[in-house]
């Protein structure tokens, strides 16, 4: 072990006396912190301790606050995620509002919805995606038709939204805010309002033309609106 003005440097050797690794160790704010270096890391255990230090320095003059190790790394592999890789998460832990695994068409419906949003921003960082790409997607062509894309943007604003809150176990969020602004469509117009009501006339020379025993459904029909 060597003792230095801050923090430790230590060696973990193999059963014949030969370094097997070099650990750099420190605690700051009662947190104990330490990386581990090869065989030939001593000089990288040395310069991080000398990085870590500085980071100290800077948190104890106010310039910028000190986060952990390991919160720094869980923070730039965040920075890193694609829309991909955390949609896999979103699609593995969705569950029914009474905690239910989906089945059937609701888990149909979730694998076709994030098909179609891994087309459009598969690849890209999670960070990286801003309101003028959702913008510029939601605006485009949707041929899956307007109750998928309904579905699509529900869908998305719920990653987005899953992804701005903190992890379950006290996780910073992933991204500061959720990105989605877009208004959610409304439902479409189905196409039995589209049709046009039978007029009085109409219905008549139905009634005429129909059976007799039969043409009191028409009238039943009419009278029911269908």
């Amino acid at each position: 072990m060597e003792r230095r003005q801050f923090g430790t440097v230590l060696t973990r050797k193999r059963d014949d006396g030969t370094i097997q690794t070099w650990i750099a160790r420190y605690a700051y704010k009662g947190i104990r912190c330490q990386k581990a270096f090869g065989p030939d890391g001593r000089v990288s255990a040395e310069k991080w301790l000398e990085e870590e230090k500085l980071l100290i320095d800077l948190d104890r003059r106010g310039v910028m606050e000190w986060n952990p190790p390991q919160t720094r790394e869980s923070q730039r592999k965040a920075l890193e995620l694609t829309f991909n890789e955390y949609a896999d998460h979103y699609v593995k832990h969705h569950r029914r509002p009474d905690g239910g695994e989906l089945t059937g068409g609701s888990k149909r419906n979730l694998q076709a919805d994030v098909k179609h949003l891994r087309d459009a921003f598969g690849e890209k960082r999670l960070a990286s995606i801003t309101p003028s790409m959702i913008r510029d997607w939601y605006e485009g062509d949707h041929p899956e038709g307007p109750w998928a894309f309904k579905r699509e943007c529900e869908r998305l604003k719920a990653i987005l939204t899953d992804a701005s809150n903190p992890g379950i176990d006290g996780d910073p969020p992933i991204i500061e805010t959720n990105p989605f602004v877009m208004p959610i469509p409304p439902d479409p117009e189905t196409q039995s309002r589209k049709i046009r009501p039978l007029d009085a006339d109409t219905i008549h020379r139905l009634y005429k033309e129909m059976p007799e025993y039969t043409r009191i459904s028409v009238l039943l029909a009419a009278m029911a609106g269908a």
